[in-house]
């Protein structure tokens, strides 16, 4: 990429690392339809659903595991990986009780 490009320019050498594997987005996943409804009783309206460019650890799972089925969900997060990085605590305690709720459905 442009970072290569410009480092090789330089005489400087890049080095990748750490890459995960893609993971298709599913038409048909019976696990996400699942946590829809549960989000849907628990908050009383629909969760946005979408495919996201992003490095997810279902990538890793889902080239492991052929026909796994997997969602990713998360708390609400701020400044990802710097030093100012923040949590929202009152969205972890949704998301667990998404999880927890999720799990005594399935």
């Amino acid at each position: 990429g442009r970072i290569k490009d410009v480092a090789e320019r330089y005489g400087a050498s890049v080095e990748v690392y750490g890459e995960y594997p893609a993971w298709e987005y599913r038409e048909d996943s019976p696990l996400r339809d699942v946590m829809a409804d549960v989000y849907f009783g628990l908050y009383g309206f629909r969760p946005e659903v979408c495919a996201i460019h992003a490095g997810l650890e279902c990538g890793l799972f889902a080239g492991c595991i052929d026909g796994l089925d997997c969602v990713s969900v998360g708390p609400d997060m701020l400044c990802i990986h710097t030093p100012q990085e923040k949590l929202s605590i009152s969205s972890t305690q949704r998301i667990y009780k998404l999880i927890t709720e999720t799990l005594e459905r399935i």
